[in-house]
């Protein structure tokens, strides 16, 4: 159910502000297991 549930609540529009991006890792990072989530830069830090 996580594993399901997790690219939901990324995509979820609060989060759009932070989130450029999900998808699956690659083999050697856990493949299906594991996700690549996309932070996206704070303007004027």
């Amino acid at each position: 159910m996580l594993k399901k549930r997790t690219p939901e609540w990324l995509a979820d529009p609060s989060l759009r502000e932070m989130i450029a991006g999900v998808s699956q890792a690659d083999i050697r990072h856990g493949g299906e297991g594991a996700l690549y989530v996309a932070l996206k830069r704070r303007v004027g830090l």
